[in-house]
């Protein structure tokens, strides 16, 4: 059985293909741009392969309760194009296959969990700095869901007394995700991405904080993710995989 898997990221998309074991048969990535757009390239590529079921870890805030009207849509996201819409219905209209849909950091953290660094736990956390900084937590298998998208990355953080930085979130300014994402630090330091890499303090901070950090902003970085890359590759297929949770 062939199973796809969409890594929906804020600013790329990740799809694959792969066996019931979780090897990667077939790849491709694009840019996140509108919803039309995305979702066109999404459908030419599994449109070129057999599969299903479908994976996918998604960017957010997406909403996970299954009771709810908007179940599987993006809610109150700074991507304005994105908000509000349904990702899981227009992949339902498109694909007519099974689909799972979870948060991107949580299905990552699933595939630790089957596949990689946390296959001798029976808990694992994933944190991810990257567009933004979140955390996915699994326990026993279980992704943690909660009565909303958990986002961990917005919690408030005391910043060190000679820090001035305002910070970068749209809606808290200085949480941990407005001090520390990539674009955080592109804002802070005035440089973009893999120019960043002689500076100490754009390390250091990277380095404490990125569980299984952005290797293109931080490329010295050796993080406790078994191979991040190829986990990400692999975690919407790690969601589809466990087959109790396909509806």
């Amino acid at each position: 059985m062939n199973i796809g898997a969409i890594e929906a990221g804020g600013t790329k998309f990740v799809c694959a293909v792969a066996d019931e074991s979780g090897k990667i048969t077939a790849k491709t990535t694009f840019p996140t741009e509108d919803p039309e757009t995305t979702f066109q390239n999404v459908q030419r590529f599994f449109g070129d392969h057999q599969i299903h079921a479908l994976g996918i870890g998604s960017f957010g805030p997406v909403d996970l309760d299954k009771s709810s009207n908007t179940y599987g849509s993006i809610l109150n996201t700074p991507k304005t194009k994105w908000k509000n819409y349904d990702v899981l219905g227009r992949l339902k209209k498109d694909l007519q296959i099974p689909i799972f849909i979870d948060t991107d950091v949580n299905a990552a953290a699933l595939a630790e969990y089957q596949y990689g660094a946390g296959r001798d736990v029976s808990s694992c956390m994933y944190i991810t700095v990257g567009t933004g900084i979140g955390a996915g937590f699994v326990q026993n298998g279980k992704t943690y869901i909660g009565k909303s998208h958990p986002e961990m990355g917005h919690i408030l953080v005391r910043q060190h007394a000679s820090d001035q930085f305002a910070g970068n979130c749209p809606y808290h300014g200085n949480c941990l995700e407005g001090l520390a994402s990539g674009p955080a630090i592109e804002k802070r330091y005035g440089k973009k991405r893999n120019r960043t890499s002689g500076c100490a303090a754009c390390l250091g901070a990277g380095g404490i904080l990125s569980g299984a950090g952005d290797h293109e902003l931080f490329p010295n970085i050796v993080t406790g993710a078994s191979d991040p890359r190829r986990r990400r590759d692999e975690a919407g297929a790690a969601i589809s995989a466990c087959k109790e949770k396909i509806p």
